[in-house]
């Protein structure tokens, strides 16, 4: 599936999409190469071959890891996590598909114009945290949906949202840009370089030794701090987490559990176990559904943004602006937003928004609804585009993925 997923990129990146792609063509060669060695060729075949060992006799193919099932656990974890490793460095670098589309997907689905459910957005809302994807909480408010877009996706800067400040003529953009998506895997990282590049390191850091054992207190500090309040627009702006000072032995020993070598192992087995779905969601596949899903709501919405817009993207890094666009008119007719991308505001604008984010949830609608048959996910049945992601991604787990009919939960 990995293989398939990178040759359709590289295929799709042929057919007209844009961006930078050169040095993800080696790292796709590489992988494949990898997956190669580890899954299709016999290495220790081929060394019996060249030392003429074991000759006359008839040894099955790859019984060494038929043998060795943590050998074959090992591999399998190595070509998930650099693979996954991969394709956020792809996605991180292209247009901000994904993240933009999440945000145009909770604004459909706060406002009432999508009924239905996009499983695999909510996939990935389960596998990153909100306050990433949204520059805070989820935003449920017409404002906010333009807000938390201009500084999640495009990178601006909230002091243009600040309540004391003019309406200003240049927008100012943030130092360090838009938000991006992120590992959410500690436990499975930990393992990252020692598996992936042969790292040579035989033991875990104290806190990854307490994010495995659970005791960890980072994950409720940065809740804490991104549910903050900026004090200058009512926005919650995630902060940096205050570096803690290095705590004395008796201190460490005092918040270690007492847990014995068993014990340390059955919880690195459950978090394990816990991660595994979230390391095998193929953001690149999602990139590409959301590509596709941004494209169609483009072409619904264009003839309005030629007119009130002047301009319509036709490549994929300029996908992003339609979303604006389609959250910008619908500000204009409903609050009072101090940055606006359209020339000037008149009364004719009234309405427009409604009537853009209708035609943008007929597009997600149309696309995510669709039919394809997916053999490699779930033999014999059909998904929609809407899930195939999670699909593949139980199967590339091996857990079962049902097909859920509306009334059903998964």
């Amino acid at each position: 599936m990995i293989v398939s997923s990178m040759a359709e990129q590289t295929e799709n990146h042929q057919n007209g999409s844009d961006g930078p792609f050169h040095p993800f063509a080696d790292a796709f060669s590489y992988l494949t190469e990898v997956i190669h060695d580890m899954c299709e060729e016999d290495l220790i075949q081929g060394a019996r071959d060249v030392t003429n060992l074991f000759h006359g006799q008839h040894i099955e193919a790859f019984r060494y890891l038929k043998m060795n099932p943590i050998s074959c656990g090992i591999k399998l974890y190595a070509i998930k996590a650099l693979y996954r490793h991969l394709a956020l460095e792809f996605v991180n670098c292209r247009s901000d598909s994904i993240l933009t589309c999440a945000h145009l997907h909770n604004a459909l689905i706060q406002e009432g114009y999508m009924q239905g459910r996009w499983r695999d957005m909510e996939f990935v809302h389960r596998a990153q945290d909100e306050s990433n994807m949204y520059a805070g909480a989820a935003p449920k408010s017409t404002d906010d949906y333009y807000k938390r877009f201009s500084l999640a996706v495009l990178g601006f800067s909230v002091t243009n949202f600040a309540r004391n400040r003019r309406r200003p003529h240049n927008i100012a953009l943030k130092a360090n840009g838009h938000r991006v998506l992120e590992k959410r895997t500690p436990v499975s990282d930990a393992f990252f370089m020692q598996y992936c590049f042969q790292q040579d390191r035989k033991n875990l850091s104290a806190q990854e030794l307490l994010d495995v054992l659970g005791t960890s207190k980072r994950k409720a500090m940065v809740g804490a701090l991104e549910g903050e309040e900026a004090l200058m627009c009512d926005i919650a702006i995630p902060k940096d987490l205050p570096r803690e000072p290095k705590a004395s032995k008796k201190a460490r020993r005092a918040v270690t559990p007492d847990i014995s070598p068993a014990g340390a192992l059955c919880k690195l087995r459950r978090s394990l176990e816990g991660e595994s779905l979230e390391l095998s969601l193929d953001y690149m596949m999602m990139h590409r559904l959301c590509t596709r899903v941004l494209f169609s709501v483009r072409d619904a919405v264009a003839t309005q943004m030629q007119d009130l817009y002047g301009t319509v993207p036709r490549q994929e890094r300029g996908l992003p602006m339609v979303v604006m666009f389609i959250l910008s008119t619908l500000v204009t007719g409903k609050a009072k937003s101090k940055v606006n991308i359209l020339p000037f505001r008149k009364d004719g604008y009234q309405g427009v928004g409604e009537d853009l984010m209708r035609k943008a949830a007929a597009a997600v609608v149309e696309v995510t609804s669709k039919k394809q048959d997916q053999r490699g996910c779930i033999p014999g049945t059909e998904l929609t585009h809407g899930e195939i992601v999670i699909a593949r991604a139980h199967r590339f787990t091996g857990w079962v993925y049902h097909i859920h009919h509306k009334d059903m939960e998964y």
